[in-house]
């Protein structure tokens, strides 16, 4: 059992730099908040597909994780990746509220690929799920 925090994170800086393309330019600071953070956890299981506990009320279909998940499948085409998510869930452990604009979502994503790039054990997992991430 492996398990990694996302920490939230809290704007405290924030300034227009300019305008271009119809959109504004920021510059902004973010600090991290140590006391306040989500918990992923990848147990080992026997799954039949992609497994995730502590999303109860969000359809599998639009949970960011499983999309995050489906996107880099499909991106990596690897085995690896899918036999590390048959072998292992995804239990989330939720203390950043949702829609609180704390940032725990995209840190949850992060750490995701990070892990599965990690633990599959891959290479080519590491050099295509790099560039999947800096799209």
């Amino acid at each position: 059992m492996y398990s990694i925090k996302a920490h939230a994170k809290v704007n405290i800086f924030l300034k227009i730099t300019g305008h271009r393309g119809g959109y504004h330019t920021l510059l902004s600071r973010f600090m991290r908040v140590e006391a306040l953070y989500d918990t992923i956890t990848f147990e080992p299981c026997v799954c039949d597909t992609f497994t995730i506990e502590g999303c109860e009320g969000v359809p599998l279909e639009s949970n960011t994780i499983y999309r995050a998940y489906q996107s880099l499948k499909s991106y990596t085409q690897s085995p690896a990746l899918e036999r590390f998510f048959t072998s292992h869930k995804v239990v989330v452990t939720k203390r950043i509220p949702s829609q609180a604009g704390l940032g725990g979502e995209v840190r949850m994503l992060r750490h995701l690929c990070a892990s599965a790039m990690r633990y599959a054990d891959s290479n080519l997992i590491q050099r295509r799920s790099r560039s999947w991430a800096a799209r």
